[in-house]
């Protein structure tokens, strides 16, 4: 009669101290790192030689104030109360508001003055 083997019941290996399963963790993350770290190698050697470094983005968007009131819609009733305001003011745009701040900061209240000087008009 032939028998049939009988399986034989293998045991688990016993876990590595943790000191051991620690460092060779450390040593698959160094492995990891420096790879990640070679890439900024020339970059890093290009920045030591360099006399001045320039942190600004490259890609930023240039905008100025022209093309920012250009844009500019009445939306709000805060943005529709201030634009009533500014038109029954008589302010027409931007530079008729700094003309006549300049007028009144120079004391020429009357913007019909031909002479255009600054002195004023009383006897020197």
């Amino acid at each position: 009669p032939t028998t049939t083997p009988t399986p034989r019941l293998s045991t688990t290996t016993a876990p590595l101290p943790k000191l051991i399963t620690q460092r060779t963790e450390r040593k698959i993350h160094y492995a990891e790192t420096s790879e990640d770290v070679t890439q900024w190698t020339e970059a890093v050697r290009e920045n030591r030689r360099a006399e001045t470094l320039d942190f600004r983005p490259q890609g930023r968007i240039k905008i100025n104030r022209d093309g920012l009131v250009g844009k500019f819609k009445v939306e709000t009733d805060f943005e529709k109360e201030m634009a009533q305001v500014l038109e029954g003011s008589g302010a027409g745009g931007e530079e008729d508001m700094i003309k006549a701040e300049e007028r009144k900061l120079l004391g020429d209240d009357d913007p019909n003055d031909e002479d255009g000087d600054d002195l004023g008009g009383g006897p020197v």
